[in-house]
């Protein structure tokens, strides 16, 4: 898109939208080790905002688009800077973006096979259950406020065992909200 085509572009986005869900895949948002695209985020973050619309950062968590540059690292270390990535991110943009996509595609993440990342090594690891866990207590403590979310593609009944599992074990997720996105289909009835 040309710059000249940017307004025509904005005035479309405000007349069909009311809410948008914000890019932070690690890989695109942290290319390199440190260096976040943080400025531009919160730039479109904020226009957003302004214009009315309701915010969400997907996903903190994520197998996929993950940073290879993670790979150098082994597994507890991988944790550390996963942990350290959602206080960064959901403590910077606290009170802009208050909804989280904090995990995304649990059910398949353990299994995820196309090519080797991070994301996966850990949640064999130390478990899918337990790394989304600790990913959405660790967003919690430095957003109390926040919607936080899971979200996935998969539905099935594998899906609502990571939920059952996850509220089972860990009691004090219900406070922090947790749902899930639902992608106009119903959960089996159980």
């Amino acid at each position: 898109m040309s710059t000249d085509d940017l307004p025509a572009y904005k005035d479309l986005l405000t007349g069909l939208y009311n809410a948008v869900t914000l890019p932070f895949y690690w890989g695109r948002y942290e290319p390199q080790e440190g260096m976040p695209e943080r400025d531009k985020m919160r730039e479109a973050a904020e226009w957003c905002r302004d214009q009315g619309m309701e915010l969400k950062g997907h996903p903190l968590c994520w197998h996929t688009v993950c940073a290879p540059w993670l790979l150098e690292y082994d597994n507890d270390t991988i944790l550390q800077k996963q942990m350290e990535r959602i206080e960064r991110d959901v403590g910077e943009f606290r009170g802009l973006i208050d909804m989280w996509d904090v995990i995304n595609e649990v059910v398949i993440m353990p299994v995820f096979d196309k090519y080797d990342n991070a994301v996966t090594r850990l949640a064999n690891h130390i478990g899918a259950i337990e790394l989304a866990y600790r990913c959405f207590m660790q967003a919690k403590e430095h957003n109390p406020e926040a919607t936080l979310l899971i979200n996935d593609f998969d539905l099935s009944e594998a899906y609502v065992e990571v939920i059952e599992q996850l509220l089972r074990e860990y009691d004090s997720l219900r406070p922090s909200r947790a749902s899930e996105y639902r992608r106009s289909q119903r959960l089996p009835d159980r």
